[in-house]
C-alpha cells in the first residue's frame, strides 16, 4: 500500500553505524549494564575534574578510553547522529565498549610487530595525509565562514521563499485490509467481508482488535497502525480516502485499491503549517555557505594542483603498472 516508503536508516544510532568505522572485528555488544565481564563503578564519583580531557571514562588494565576519546568522536560526527546518539544512552555506552576494543585490537598487531610490516606503515602514512587534508579543508571553511556573514544571508533566503519551508500536510491513520487474489476470484467475497466489518466497526467494534484479527496487512499487530504520512506516499484510492477523513476516529467507506478492501479511520491530522527559521537555520546556513564558497573553495583548492615543477616520471609509471599487470 505504501507506494514510495522511506526509512530513516541513514541516521542510524552511533553503535550500530558509526562505530562500524572504527571497530570491524565484532558486532556491536548489548547495552552495557548486562553485558558480561564488564565491572560498573559504583561509587559517585564528582567533581571538577571530570571536566579534565584525560578523565578515564572505561579501563581494563592499561587500556582506558578518556573523555577526550568521546569527544573526538562526537567532533567527527553530523548534527542528526550526534543529536540521536546523546538521546540514547545505550548507544553511547556501545561507543565506550567499541573504543576499548579497538584500542585492545591495536594494541594486539603492536604486540605482533605489524606496525613493521611495509604496507601497514604506507596505510598509517596515507590515513595521517588524508586527516592532515581534512584539517586543512575544515580550517578554510571555518575561516571563510567567520568572514562572512552566513547567518543573514540564510535568513534572506528564508524570507525572499517561504514556500521553500512549508510543512505540508500530514495523517496518522489505521487500517484493515482484505486482500483480494490477483486473480480476482474472490472480489466480490472479499467485498461482502468488508462491508459487513465496516458495519460491526460503526456499531462499536474496537478497531485495533478487528485489525489484529481480520487485516491481512503486516500492520495487523499494531492494530493497524500506519504512523504519520504525507500526500503521495500512499497509492492513490487509499490517499484519496484517507485525506477525505476530517474528524478524529471517523472511519472511511470500504476502499478498493491493488491491494484489496480497505478500511481506514483517523487517528490524527496535522496540518500544513510554516517551519520557523529557527527549525531549518542550520540546513540553510550549510547550504548557503555551501554556494557562497564555491567558487573560492575551488579556487582554494587549485592552489595544491601540480605546479609547472612537477615531473611525471612516465617509464617508471609504466614500469610499475606493467609489474602489477602480471601480478
Amino acid at each position: 500500500m505504501i507506494k514510495n516508503s522511506r526509512v530513516d536508516g541513514g541516521d542510524l544510532v552511533m553503535g550500530e553505524r558509526y562505530i562500524m568505522k572504527y571497530c570491524v572485528l565484532r558486532c556491536v555488544l548489548p547495552v552495557l549494564f548486562v553485558l558480561p565481564g564488564i565491572a560498573l563503578a559504583k561509587e559517585n564519583v564528582t567533581g571538577e575534574h571530570l571536566k579534565n580531557n584525560d578523565v578515564v571514562v572505561m579501563k581494563e588494565g592499561d587500556i582506558q578510553v578518556t573523555r577526550q576519546d568521546i569527544e573526538g568522536v562526537f567532533a567527527d560526527m553530523s548534527p542528526g547522529q550526534r543529536t540521536k546518539v546523546l538521546a540514547n544512552p545505550d548507544a553511547i555506552s556501545k561507543l565506550v565498549v567499541d573504543m576499548l576494543v579497538l584500542q585492545k585490537q591495536a594494541a594486539a598487531a603492536e604486540k605482533k610487530q605489524l606496525a613493521d610490516n611495509a604496507q601497514v606503515q604506507w596505510k598509517l602514512r596515507l590515513e595521517r595525509q588524508k586527516v592532515l587534508s581534512g584539517a586543512l579543508l575544515d580550517k578554510w571553511k571555518l575561516d571563510y565562514s567567520a568572514s562572512h556573514n552566513v547567518t543573514a544571508l540564510a535568513e534572506e533566503y528564508y524570507q525572499a521563499h517561504p514556500n521553500k519551508f512549508i510543512e505540508p500536510e500530514k495523517l496518522k491513520a489505521a487500517h484493515i485490509l482484505l486482500k483480494v487474489k490477483q486473480d480476482g476470484s474472490d472480489e466480490a467475497e472479499q467485498r461482502v467481508k468488508a462491508e459487513k466489518l465496516l458495519a460491526k466497526l460503526k456499531n462499536g467494534l474496537d478497531f485495533e482488535e478487528a485489525a489484529k484479527e481480520f487485516s491481512d496487512d503486516g500492520s495487523s499487530d499494531r492494530g493497524g497502525a500506519l504512523g504519520w504520512f504525507g500526500r503521495g506516499r500512499m497509492v492513490k484510492p487509499f490517499e484519496e480516502a484517507a485525506f477525505a477523513l476530517t474528524a478524529v476516529g471517523e472511519l472511511s467507506g470500504v476502499v478498493r485499491s491493488d491491494f484489496g478492501y480497505h478500511i481506514i479511520k483517523l487517528l490524527e491530522r496535522k496540518p500544513q503549517s510554516q517551519k520557523s527559521f529557527d527549525e531549518v537555520r542550520d540546513e540553510l546556513i550549510k547550504q548557503r555557505l555551501a554556494k557562497l564558497q564555491e567558487k573560492d573553495l575551488r579556487d582554494f583548492l587549485a592552489d595544491f594542483e601540480p605546479s609547472e615543477e612537477a615531473v611525471l616520471y612516465v617509464p617508471v609509471l609504466d614500469e610499475i603498472t606493467a609489474d602489477l599487470k602480471a601480478r
